[in-house]
């Protein structure tokens, strides 16, 4: 069934490139070969059930695993082909996890955080009349200098990062492009790693608004998170110890939980060992602050109305312009994609943080190895944050 599955997602995203212009696989780890061609959506629909229903009951960590893939991808496909399903339900077939609102008061203090930065940095206030001399402060506005920043950091943060988790990362060729595209994303990043390529997209729209700091910690999510935890994999995959299926990835399955809580946490962890710029910092702060709110933004939105989502991120973002919020409240409601991923990066950057809380500095690397080398969703995370957070304990 391993390399069934493999082939049948890459049928998938083939008729998703060629007759809806979408598209299904981000990183694909799995070696290549020829695969049969499928009709369309219902036959992928049909297999996948199949599939799910000979693996219905696994147990092990990577059969619960492979079956909550091909419940996410069945539930995708159902919303793809219009029906509707309610958003705690999605959230809950595509990436394993249950939505949560985050307290008042842990917003407050966070917000209290990015304010004193602010000040302490800039003399600037966190409140919407000061937002003109934050960009004119600290705006990017040459953003043909985003390739350069980003190879100085990658530099600089990399072989800090190799150093924990040593892979042949030399071997495999990066290529940077800039794109204009009107989405949330300021990169992206996907690849073919049996081709030893992976593509780093730099999000140049006006839609995104380019701040200094932003690089140094976008090296750090893109490169140093998943660039690396993909090699990682797909080693894993090539010394046949990870089934090949698992070296399919799609932003609809449940891993993004552990692939978007590794890449954010990173700023927090990895600058014990190298400082942070101190731009870098504040957009490190001004960036959570932005994912607690967006967190509950999201959740009100899917539950209650498009304008009380405005109403209540308004209050809360006063540097993010009403038009940005706007598009972002209308991708997390309209679009199955995003629907879903978008909600995942502040849940599982704060699972990751309090996780690692319960660590000290060295052996924070245990449980941040782990998850370089192993597939898992948000609540198997979890459980085995706890555990080994138990077994440490108990050989203090």
């Amino acid at each position: 069934m391993d390399q069934s599955l493999v082939d049948l997602y890459r049928a998938w995203d083939a008729i998703e490139r060629s007759q809806h212009k979408n598209s299904i696989i981000d990183f694909d780890l799995a070696p290549m070969r020829r695969f049969t061609p499928v009709r369309d959506r219902n036959e992928v629909r049909q297999r996948l059930e199949s599939a799910g229903a000979a693996l219905e009951g696994e147990k092990t960590r990577l059969g619960a695993l492979a079956s909550a893939r091909l419940k996410a991808s069945i539930a995708y496909l159902r919303v793809l082909g219009g029906e509707s399903i309610p958003f705690r339900q999605y959230l809950n077939w595509t990436l394993g996890i249950e939505p949560r609102m985050f307290a008042s008061e842990e917003i407050a203090k966070q917000r209290q955080i990015v304010s004193d930065r602010l000040f302490e940095n800039y003399e600037i206030r966190f409140a919407q009349n000061e937002l003109s001399r934050f960009q004119a402060k600290l705006m990017v506005y040459n953003r043909q200098q985003l390739p350069a920043q980003f190879q100085h950091f990658r530099d600089t943060w990399v072989p800090l990062l190799l150093n924990r988790i040593p892979v042949p990362l030399a071997e495999y060729k990066v290529n940077v492009r800039f794109a204009s595209e009107d989405v949330y994303w300021k990169n992206w990043i996907s690849g073919n790693l049996s081709e030893h390529e992976i593509l780093l997209r730099i999000n140049i729209h006006p839609r995104q608004s380019w701040y200094q700091g932003f690089p140094e910690l976008l090296v750090i999510h893109e490169y140093c998170g998943h660039a690396i935890q993909m090699v990682n994999w797909h080693r894993q995959i090539e010394e046949k110890k990870l089934p090949e299926f698992f070296g399919i990835l799609t932003v609809h399955f449940p891993e993004q939980f552990v692939l978007e809580g590794l890449a954010e946490s990173l700023a927090f962890v990895l600058p014990r060992e190298q400082k942070l710029e101190p731009q870098s910092l504040v957009a490190r702060e001004l960036h959570r602050y932005y994912l607690l709110v967006m967190n509950n933004v999201h959740v009100i939105a899917n539950e209650q109305t498009f304008h009380t989502a405005m109403d209540y991120g308004v209050r809360h973002l006063p540097f993010t312009p009403k038009d940005v919020l706007s598009k972002e409240i209308k991708d997390r409601t309209q679009n199955p994609l995003f629907r879903g991923y978008q909600y995942v990066y502040g849940v599982a950057k704060e699972s990751f943080l309090t996780a690692l809380s319960r660590f000290g500095a060295e052996s924070q690397w245990e449980l941040l190895k782990f998850v370089y080398n192993w597939p898992m969703s948000g609540p198997q995370f979890e459980r085995s944050a706890a555990e080994l957070a138990a077994e440490i304990a108990d050989t203090v």
